[in-house]
């Protein structure tokens, strides 16, 4: 079976409290999506996001071709990729580093997890990963850092360990 890169592309509403549960409600939609697909080949997919060598970037536009040529930008749209996705692009948002980081920890870990979106006022939104025991992940810090303390946590056929000082500095607020 070919790879098959998934791409959704969304809008934010622009109302007070619907934009956050909406993306909130897509990026959980994501991570499930993200966690059959790191499933399917875990040796493929880190845990870490240090190991990942995956990098955060800003969020990007959306833009739609215009009848007559050249394009236009969609005003509160941005795309968010799926792990195969970001993978081959090597750069993802705060909304795609949470997804993946949230499956990936699902299916290596074992770990029951969920994507929260915070409200950064202004109409800014940013995604972390709330672990288990309602922990606070930041992937975007932890991709900037490229934490990983020497203990890649990437799975070659053998059991994952999180090292307790690697967890912790994972932990932000």
């Amino acid at each position: 079976m070919a790879d098959q890169a998934i791409e959704f592309r969304f809008r934010f509403l622009h109302e007070p409290g619907d934009d956050r549960s909406a993306i909130e409600a897509y990026s959980n939609g994501l991570a499930a999506v993200n966690t059959t697909i790191i499933g399917r080949d875990k040796h493929r997919y880190s845990v870490c996001l240090g190991c990942s060598h995956l990098k955060y970037v800003d969020a990007p536009s959306c833009y739609r071709v215009k009848a007559f040529g050249g394009k236009e930008r969609i005003p509160g749209c941005q795309p968010i990729v799926a792990a195969d996705l970001l993978y081959t692009r090597g750069t993802g948002t705060c909304v795609d580093l949470a997804c993946y980081l949230a499956a990936a920890r699902r299916v290596h870990l074992g770990e029951s997890n969920r994507v929260s979106i915070e409200d950064q006022g202004d109409g800014l939104y940013h995604a972390v990963v709330i672990d288990g025991t309602g922990r606070r992940l930041d992937p975007q810090k932890i991709a900037l850092e490229g934490i990983c303390e020497g203990n890649c946590l990437k799975v070659a056929g053998g059991p994952v360990v999180v090292p307790v000082d690697l967890e912790d500095s994972w932990v932000v607020g």
